[in-house]
């Protein structure tokens, strides 16, 4: 039964998911558009736009449903929640992939490659997305957008499989970013060691911020994991529900977000590429008269 509630929970799903998207967007365009973007660990940040549109993306025409409470169609519930769990499930492999290309970064000699080994894992976290997308395919395994009756967020679908993974899930998302918080540690430390020249103390900051940027997003995900599995919320609350999936939507568009904050050159450039799609927007729109 739709309800003032849900269309109001509906809307706000929506738009904050079509805000982060297109944020994310224009980030992964940035990236695209400039060739200084092109190593090995842009190459990774580019994957987690991706990554992170896709479930941005399910997550905005999930709050269609919630407006609507229908998932209008089987096959469209269950498509949608294969899309988000493995993307998901790529998002955590690719920030640990992030991590460890800066620690090899600061901790392998220059002459050293170390592009081969990032691109392994690389590979490894797409090698990760298949196997969730094929094995969420499989009867018993699934996310679905119906709890009792009612539409306000992802849940695993009833089955065996879906019971496995239920249980699999948050320690796997929970030991990942633990093991990434602590990456960035050890970078940030051996860091202050080497903290000699302005070389290195630039280096430095940028490392801060990183770090900054990886406690942040390990917080957030943290208090989702615990509230969706762990915690004491009754779960079969409209308002738990809400919460939790709001903050799935804000995890989804903190990358890009934070990634923006910390870093002024992808700033600049991304004023460039807007700059520069609105100049020809109004040379190609400009009218007659003017050249009279």
């Amino acid at each position: 039964m739709v309800t003032t509630l849900a269309v109001l929970v509906g809307m706000a799903y929506f738009v904050v998911a079509l805000f982060m998207f297109v944020l994310n967007g224009l980030l992964l365009l940035t990236l695209l558009r400039n060739k200084e973007f092109s190593s090995s660990s842009y190459r990774i940040c580019k994957s987690i736009c991706i990554a992170c549109m896709a479930q941005l993306l399910v997550l905005g025409l999930a709050g269609i449903m919630t407006m609507a409470q229908s998932t209008f169609h089987y096959y469209i519930d269950r498509v949608l929640g294969i899309i988000l769990q493995s993307t998901w499930y790529h998002y955590i492999a690719l920030n640990f992939t992030l991590a460890v290309d800066r620690l090899l970064i600061f901790m392998c000699p220059r002459s050293f490659d170390i592009s081969k080994i990032t691109y392994v894992f690389l590979g490894l976290s797409y090698l990760i997305w298949i196997s969730i997308a094929v094995l969420m395919s499989f009867p018993g395994f699934g996310e679905t957008y119906e709890r009792n009756g009612e539409f306000f967020a992802w849940c695993y679908s009833k089955g065996d499989g879906s019971r496995i993974l239920s249980t699999i899930e948050p320690y796997y998302d929970l030991i990942t970013d633990g093991v990434v918080l602590a990456i960035y540690l050890v970078v940030t430390g051996s860091l202050v060691k080497l903290k000699k020249s302005s070389t290195q103390s630039a280096s430095f900051k940028t490392e801060i911020r990183i770090l900054v940027v990886s406690v942040v997003s390990f917080l957030c995900e943290t208090l989702t994991l615990a509230a969706a599995f762990w915690g004491p919320l009754n779960k079969s609350d409209r308002i738990t529900l809400i919460i939790i999936n709001m903050l799935w939507i804000v995890i989804c568009g903190m990358f890009a977000t934070l990634t923006l904050v910390v870093n002024g050159a992808l700033r600049r450039r991304m004023v460039d590429v807007l700059v520069r799609k609105n100049n020809s927007v109004a040379v190609i729109t400009m009218p007659n008269h003017v050249f009279e």
